[in-house]
């Protein structure tokens, strides 16, 4: 070749290089953010958005649709009073940020509409919720219903049209667990496609329920009411059951002193079965019958764990009807040892808690533990209350429960189920509400391309893939396969960065087109409450995850970035 041809050459490449460069979007730099109470005015927009500048982001994800109420002015939804007093929120952040050369994106809560208002969808629509095996409501919507789906996407396509929002963000687009949906409708959908949901109501065991366990192990002294079998789904090898030779038991009943104590050996406050609240029934009408019924906090659980059990748990209590005042831990030394305590998912312990709550039990009262205490097994106390040497492993599947001959406390059955018939029904009910919630994203990707086609449709998701699907009905990866998304944010929010490596190495895996993908990080972690995490490890999670070429990365959520933060980005990845 000519030395011209060759300068020719170099040049159509470099040309091609440039093109291909320019085309290119800038890596998102996001953040999610929530309108606090005191930042409802345009002066507030423009203050919390000239911090994201400041701190070299280029994208906000705002909430505005949560609970049923729409933080903008709309036709179909209730209004926050903020908004009806005249402070349209997404009108002012959508000026401030496109001012600023910042994308602004609608960040909408799909499907849960807890604590929401009167007059919101699911008071005007009951038969639109989501219910469990008994048939209780709860306040997640049902996206088999195609009303639901269509009133979805009614919601999400007003605010695309009426304001100039970048893209429309969905959230909660998913179950809250494989524990529902158990509705008329769903039951009717489901006869016609020979699925038979009474295999999985769990009216008595065996039943097949859901696991998520943090279990202690090695028994001494407990009677073993029921046992974990076989499992039928698992989310993940890395997370599957043990072996049956080193399986802990499921339930127990235990005799401390004068008192007894019965264990659940995983997160039974998130299963609805029947089954789990006539066990519940049948050992209070035994061992505390009278007396009073006390729900334990312990603060130094709180710290880091926050006090979502305990509200799960008092609330199924509740629809139970067995209601009860809380008790600190440190409080049980001056009660009466009367009535029954609940031990609600309670790792953590402060000091001298576990020593009172044996002394309570012993002394006449009774226990119900859920969720057993990992984190304080070398604690003689602790031992001697449940009956146990020492914690197990994670871990976290759809799993036949079996109860144990010779108990009468947990209700049981003599018919010997068929496994592989319910591995086969429970795979096919579960590919059934992915899809239902596959085909709520996917009419709402049609209608934003004919309706709004400049307009993003993007949605936050399950860290772990696997998880995602098994445990909230959510295939997000296919979501990004049909194109029925511009792009993903799963929210890996890992304390630990092994954690995160492990997860982008699952993308990678299983979506492989880094172009899809926005790594969601989080700023928080739980110490003493809520806290701004420290510099270092949000910086050496972004490096991480930013030598993967994602289309940017998104942070959960602006108001932990504190200035040690942005200083650390700004001297690291994020400096221009």
């Amino acid at each position: 070749m000519t030395t011209r041809r060759w300068r020719l050459a170099a040049a159509l490449l470099l040309a091609w290089g440039l093109a291909a460069s320019a085309q290119q979007p800038a890596p998102l730099r996001a953040v999610w953010l929530h309108i606090r109470p005191d930042e409802r005015t345009p002066q507030a927009a423009d203050a919390v958005l000239g911090r994201c500048q400041a701190a070299h982001l280029n994208a906000v994800f705002l909430l505005v649709y949560y609970h049923g109420v729409a933080a903008y002015k709309s036709d179909l939804v209730p209004q926050e009073d903020f908004v009806q007093a005249g402070y349209d929120a997404l009108a002012e952040y959508v000026r401030a940020g496109h001012q600023r050369g910042m994308q602004v994106h609608a960040w909408f809560v799909n499907a849960d509409v807890e604590y929401a208002p009167a007059d919101t969808v699911l008071k005007r629509h009951p038969d639109w919720a989501l219910r469990d095996s008994r048939g209780t409501p709860t306040d997640w919507l049902c996206f088999a219903r195609p009303e639901v789906r269509q009133y979805n996407a009614d919601v999400m396509l007003e605010v695309a049209k009426k304001y100039q929002v970048d893209g429309i963000h969905f959230d909660y687009i998913r179950q809250p667990s494989p524990d529902y949906c158990y509705c008329d409708y769903c039951r009717k959908e489901l006869k016609t496609q020979s699925v038979d949901l009474d295999l999985f109501g769990g009216e008595t065991l065996p039943a097949v329920l859901n696991v998520n366990a943090n279990p202690v192990a090695e028994p001494t002294t407990p009677q073993v009411l029921a046992t974990f079998g076989e499992t039928v789904s698992v989310r993940g090898e890395k997370y599957a059951p043990p072996p049956a030779d080193q399986m802990p038991p499921a339930i127990t009943l235990n005799t401390c002193g004068q008192g007894h104590v019965l264990l659940y050996n995983w997160s039974a406050h998130q299963n609805r079965a029947r089954v789990l609240g006539e066990t519940l029934k049948n050992f209070l009408s035994r061992y505390a019958p009278q007396g009073p019924i006390r729900f334990l906090k312990s603060p130094a659980n709180e710290v880091q764990y926050g006090t979502t059990s305990l509200e799960t748990v008092r609330d199924h209590f509740a629809k139970l009807g067995l209601k009860g005042a809380t008790l600190a831990a440190g409080q049980l030394a001056q009660a009466q040892p009367a009535g029954v305590v609940i031990v609600p998912a309670i790792y953590r312990w402060g000091p001298g808690d576990p020593e009172a709550l044996r002394d309570f039990v012993k002394g006449g009262a009774s226990a119900v533990v859920i969720d057993g205490p990992v984190f304080a097994m070398d604690n003689a106390a602790i031992q001697e209350l449940l009956g146990m040497k020492r914690s197990g492993r994670y871990f976290t599947a759809e799993m036949l429960l079996r109860a144990a001959p010779n108990q009468d406390l947990v209700p049981h059955s003599d018919q010997e189920p068929d496994v592989a018939r319910l591995r086969e029904q429970r795979a096919r009910w579960t590919e059934w509400r992915c899809n239902n919630v596959t085909e709520a994203v996917r009419l709402v990707r049609e209608r934003q391309r004919k309706e709004v086609p400049k307009v993003q449709a993007t949605a936050a998701v399950f860290s772990r893939v696997d998880s995602a699907r098994e445990g909230v009905l959510q295939d997000w990866p296919r979501w990004v396969k049909e194109d029925l998304i511009d792009y993903a944010l799963p929210m890996a929010y890992f304390e630990k960065t092994p954690d995160l490596k492990d997860a982008l190495d699952e993308y990678d895996r299983v979506v492989g087109d880094w172009s899809r993908l926005v790594v969601g990080l989080s700023l928080y972690q739980n110490q003493k409450g809520a806290v701004p995490r420290d510099p270092a490890l949000v910086v050496e999670q972004t490096n991480l995850s930013l030598a993967r070429h994602p289309r940017g990365t998104c942070f959960f959520e602006l108001h932990y970035l504190d200035d040690p933060i942005r200083d650390a980005l700004l001297q690291g990845p994020f400096a221009r």
